[in-house]
């Protein structure tokens, strides 16, 4: 879309990975960032319904943040 490099993360794969850190830092370099829910399980499909996802949607992420609440 834009020209840039892309890549491509699988949640499941990348979780204990450091996808977390990773996001923080391309959010610290501006890059462009987006996710998306693949279809196909039905039971994924019902929570993420639940959560007001849309399966086949893509997201823009605007921002990566950490937030700590009082109970830490």
């Amino acid at each position: 879309m834009t020209g840039a490099p892309a890549y491509e993360f699988i949640i499941e794969e990348e979780i204990e990975n450091g996808l977390w850190d990773k996001i923080l830092k391309y959010d610290e370099a501006n890059y462009i960032m987006c996710a998306g829910i693949d279809g196909g399980d039905e039971n994924n499909e019902e929570k993420e319904k639940e959560l007001g996802l849309v399966v086949g949607h893509a997201y823009g992420l605007i921002a990566a943040k950490e937030v700590n609440d009082k109970n830490g």
